[in-house]
């Protein structure tokens, strides 16, 4: 159910829902529906249940909305429009932190389904002077140039296309 401008919550809690290893991580958390600490994840356990095993092919998201908290600790105005990709980054933290705080140590499921792992390699061209360093990094989303490609396969291989440094852009490393 729309409550003013929601379509952007909307949709993302429905592709989350949709995705079964999400769902039932979800439903199976052993979250109170008194819990003070997991708000939440009580809100949106009680949705998916909702969707789940309701008679109905929507759900309200009154008590979710005055549930989820923005940046600024203020439950979300759900008459203002949203970024989508700033809620999720929001929910996924959100999520993040009352996992934890509520003693359960699950957070690496929705990391794994809901993210990635990129590694990040810098490499010396100059054979002289050999260096190479390697980080990983976790991902939730990946902002894709997508106005210049023909598709997604062209938006992926820029993104992961190495990048080469040289004259104002080099990097120093000290030895």
């Amino acid at each position: 159910k729309n409550l003013g401008s929601t379509c952007y919550a909307n949709s993302l809690l429905q592709q989350l829902f949709h995705n079964t290893a999400i769902r039932d991580f979800i439903l199976t958390l052993p979250v109170s529906l008194a819990s003070q600490s997991t708000p939440l994840l009580v809100e949106l356990k009680l949705l998916f249940s909702k969707l789940a095993y309701g008679n109905k092919n929507q759900a309200d998201l009154t008590s979710f909305s005055k549930a989820f908290t923005g940046f600024d600790g203020f439950p979300i105005d759900v008459k203002v429009q949203q970024d989508v990709n700033e809620f999720f980054n929001l929910l996924l933290d959100i999520i993040e932190r009352e996992l934890r705080e509520g003693g359960l140590s699950v957070e690496d499921q929705v990391r794994k389904e809901l993210g990635g792992l990129f590694s990040n390699e810098i490499s010396s061209t100059e054979p002289e002077r050999p260096y190479q360093t390697t980080n990983e990094e976790h991902f939730n989303t990946l902002s894709l140039d997508v106005k210049h490609v023909a598709n997604l396969h062209e938006a992926l291989d820029q993104f992961f296309k190495p990048e080469q440094f040289d004259a104002d852009s080099k990097l120093f490393v000290e030895q």
